[in-house]
């Protein structure tokens, strides 16, 4: 399952894993296309990535399964 999170002020799909609290970034392309492996950015830890929010400052949790 990833999850959209915003991290250093761009857009890419997170994947947990057992390793958390790090994490795996892939690169955001659209809601459309699923990362693949060739996407993979880097690891990071799960406080330097935010969430994102809905212009009624409802959180949204995007996944793709």
């Amino acid at each position: 399952t990833y999850y959209l999170c915003m991290f250093r002020g761009k857009l890419y799909w997170a994947l947990l894993s057992q390793y958390y609290p790090r994490i795996q970034l892939y690169k955001f392309i659209d809601f459309d296309t699923t990362p693949k492996f060739k996407d993979f950015v880097q690891w990071t830890h799960a406080k330097n990535c935010k969430k994102v929010y809905k212009l009624n400052k409802e959180v949204e949790v995007y996944e793709v399964v």
